[in-house]
């Protein structure tokens, strides 16, 4: 007697848990971290070893988690990086702000001090109109020269491109 081939059988095998095991994977997609680590665990002791598409995808989970492991230690980093320059643009940025302030006490002291200087000769009864406008000459001249040197030290410094004054005060 011949023997018949058996049509294939189209119900499909149902394993232990595998709605559990869609469930948890598509439960792991949505939230990495300690659930992705229970639902590798759980679903490491549904599969069976010796279905290749088991073992497959759960390679496949445990490339996902831990590109999500890789992906969060780089952001973290990234952060880290950026928290980092933006301090070291804060302190630089903190330097210049100080440098120019001394640079202006300087300034301010010695306009000041010009200006003691035009009173005391006011007060003393000795001044002249002709030396006052000398000195008032002086003080616009050596401001001018003080600003100017700040400036050529200052690629940033407002008019920069200005062009020399102290000639004319310097007549």
């Amino acid at each position: 007697m011949p023997v018949q081939a058996e049509a294939p059988d189209d119900t499909p095998v149902q394993t232990p848990g595998a709605d559990w095991a869609g469930d948890a994977i598509r439960a792991a997609a949505r939230v990495p971290g300690p659930d992705f680590e229970a639902a590798l665990a759980r679903l490491g002791d549904l599969v069976d070893p010796s279905n290749y598409f088991n073992m497959a995808l759960l390679a496949y989970l445990e490339r996902i988690r831990l590109t999500v492991e890789r992906s969060a230690a780089e952001g973290a980093e990234t952060a880290r990086e950026a928290a980092n320059e933006s301090a070291a643009q804060h302190s630089a940025l903190s330097d210049r702000v100080s440098a120019v302030e001394g640079r202006l006490d300087h300034l301010n002291a010695l306009v000041k001090a010009l200006q003691e200087d035009v009173r005391a000769v006011g007060d003393m009864g000795a001044a002249t109109s002709e030396q006052v406008e000398i000195l008032a000459a002086a003080t616009k001249y050596t401001t001018t020269r003080a600003v100017t040197a700040w400036r050529s030290g200052h690629s940033d410094a407002p008019d920069n491109q200005a062009p020399n004054q102290e000639a004319e005060y310097a007549q």
